[in-house]
């Protein structure tokens, strides 16, 4: 057991940790499953000290794993003691590597070569797509983020990637509106967007009606409704995926048609292979941290967070707000980025009572309508906005806009929205006020 005695005894040194940090090991490459809550401690530790600090025998002696169990017993019980190692870490993670690679790769020839055996000959062409994607799979796992590319090999998929784009092809996570995702392209794995919009204006819908469209496309959904019920949101889901007046469900007052066609929609997703999760973490798991690596756990494609006021900053005793919110924004970029498993991570917010007063004033949002506008703007990768005025609540109107963003020019839209059903539909390009 000496490479991964070894692996543990490096947690305690910040040079080591940096590799570590940045080799993003996933934690079926250490042997032994019972240790493995310590390699996750200490690096969420390192990582959430932004890079700062490592992880202490002390911590490690007062975090609990099971009741009167430490991190320290862990060690203890396994014969680890955190004298210094006898490897550097490079060649500890090195050989952590090869052992686990040589392991599922031998797996992966079994249980493909097995599953070609007992195929019919017309479905044997989908079982190799399945393998060669199982492989890729495997691969990309022990990825470092330390990955360097010879411009002259990696050219020809930058241009594939661009095809794909004019094509109308795009990767990441959607908004639902196709003429909007077509331009900016989804966002991207280790990437924050933020969704902004006042109180009553729908924020709930628009997460629930992402989650749906995402869903459809064959994503695993990860939402987390840190404000309303899980009953709520789940009702929301069914009918705007069934176009029901969601209100109207709420009060029990929908058509029997309508009823047929929510009970229909229960019956494919219960049939679905793909999960859709609705989450509402108690109080003390709402921080970023424990959120992103609970849908990390759940092999999310997509994480959907309802509502940024609503996620807990892990110590907030005597800071101000405005230091909250830099500190929240930090965490979500920094644990998007997580090697490991990177994700797109959409987040709702709300406009203030002053920033809507002032947007009403313009019939627009600028980015300094948002709390803390220059916290979201650094951290963020784009931000969108959903306004309405008198007149456009009346029309079921609303200007979307893109405040920021990193990849493509600020753009807007006039849309038609109607909340009762989560309705979204384009009407037209709007000019972009700079003033």
């Amino acid at each position: 057991m000496t490479v991964e005695s070894d692996f543990y005894k490096h947690l305690t040194d910040s040079d080591s940790m940096a590799y570590i940090a940045e080799a993003a090991l996933p934690l079926d490459v250490l042997p032994t499953a019972e240790l493995r809550p310590i390699y996750t401690y200490a690096l969420d530790y390192y990582l959430g000290s932004h890079r700062e600090k490592v992880v202490t025998i002390d911590a490690l002696a007062t975090y609990e794993v099971s009741a009167g169990v430490t991190l320290l017993h862990l060690l203890v019980d396994h014969e680890i003691g955190l004298d210094p190692p006898d490897m550097p870490i490079s060649d500890v993670v090195e050989k952590l590597k090869a052992t686990y690679i040589t392991k599922e790769f031998l797996l992966w020839q079994k249980t493909y070569a097995t599953k070609m055996g007992q195929s019919p000959m017309a479905e044997r062409l989908g079982v190799a797509q399945e393998a060669a994607v199982s492989l890729v799979r495997l691969s990309a796992s022990l990825a470092s983020t330390r990955a360097q590319v010879d411009v002259r090999d990696a050219l020809d998929g930058r241009l594939e990637a661009y095809e794909a784009r004019s094509a109308g092809y795009t990767s990441g996570a959607l908004l639902g509106i196709p003429e909007v995702d077509q331009y900016f392209g989804g966002l991207q794995a280790g990437e924050v967007g933020l969704i902004g919009a006042f109180a009553k204006m729908g924020k709930s819908l628009f997460s629930t009606r992402m989650a749906w469209k995402e869903h459809a496309r064959g994503k695993v959904v990860v939402l987390y409704t840190l404000e309303n019920a899980v009953a709520m949101t789940l009702d929301r889901i069914a009918c705007t995926a069934a176009m029901v007046d969601s209100a109207a469900w709420a009060q029990g007052q929908v058509s029997q048609e309508d009823y047929d066609r929510v009970k229909k929609y229960a019956e494919i997703m219960a049939t679905s292979d793909t999960p859709l999760h609705v989450l509402q973490p108690s109080g003390e798991q709402r921080n970023v941290q424990s959120m992103v690596r609970r849908a990390q756990a759940l092999d999310a494609d997509v994480v959907i967070i309802d509502q940024l006021s609503h996620i807990r900053h892990p110590d907030p005793r005597n800071k101000p707000r405005n230091e909250i919110v830099r500190d929240i924004m930090q965490d979500l970029a920094l644990y998007a980025q997580d090697a490991r498993q990177p994700l797109p991570i959409w987040v709702f917010a709300q406009i203030g009572r002053k920033g809507q007063e002032e947007a009403e004033k313009r019939s627009y949002y600028r980015i300094d309508d948002f709390a803390e506008s220059s916290e979201t703007e650094r951290s963020a990768d784009i931000a969108f906005t959903l306004f309405q005025s008198g007149d456009r609540v009346q029309l079921h109107r609303a200007l979307f806009q893109i405040l920021f963003a990193r990849r493509v020019p600020v753009k807007w839209w006039e849309i038609e929205w109607r909340t009762e059903h989560a309705y979204i539909k384009m009407l037209q390009e709007r000019p972009v006020n700079k003033k």
